[in-house]
């Protein structure tokens, strides 16, 4: 092969890389999730008085999420706090909302899910209209925060909410 065939084959050889060097040469850049938007409950203190606390209404709001966006709640369990039907480590799931077309939501933590979480109650779910526990064992007194997490894109924000022992 002579000096023409060599450089022939080097021009294809520059062409394909300088082709490729697009697609090889830039990894996928790592999207960030949109930025979360605020989370608020009401009230933001509350005494750990069983039965009153279950006719209290526990209110979350946001503002400022995707619209449409599909938002879970959550308690998240300080070390050491325990919860049936969930693994430690992992948050207690407390509301459910979506946000408006204005990135809005407004929600409330059922009765049932105040039972099952923070009185840590156990419920014969199967009885229509039970909502009396058969036993409970109060969240320990505290601070603990609550999370709003949007389900598609992972962003997330919290807040706080703090429990007080019953007054006797």
């Amino acid at each position: 092969m002579h000096w023409f065939g060599y450089k022939k084959t080097l021009v294809v050889a520059i062409s394909i890389a300088l082709l490729l060097s697009p697609i090889v040469g830039c990894a996928p850049e790592e999207v960030a999730p949109p930025p979360a938007g605020t989370i608020g409950v009401t009230p933001d203190s509350l005494e750990l008085a069983f039965p009153l606390m279950l006719v209290v209404p526990i209110n979350f709001s946001g503002t400022g999420w995707q619209p449409g966006e599909a938002i879970a709640i959550e308690l998240v369990l300080p070390p050491g706090v325990e919860m049936k039907g969930v693994e430690p480590g992992e948050n207690a799931p407390v509301a459910f909302a979506y946000a408006d077309e204005e990135g809005n939501f407004n929600t409330s933590m059922e009765v049932t899910t105040k039972i099952l979480t923070i009185f840590r109650g156990d419920l014969d779910l199967t009885r229509e209209g039970n909502v009396v526990p058969e036993s409970i064992n109060p969240i320990p007194p505290g601070t603990y925060t609550i999370e709003a997490i949007s389900v598609l894109s992972g962003s997330s924000n919290e807040t706080t909410i703090t429990f007080t022992a019953p007054e006797e």
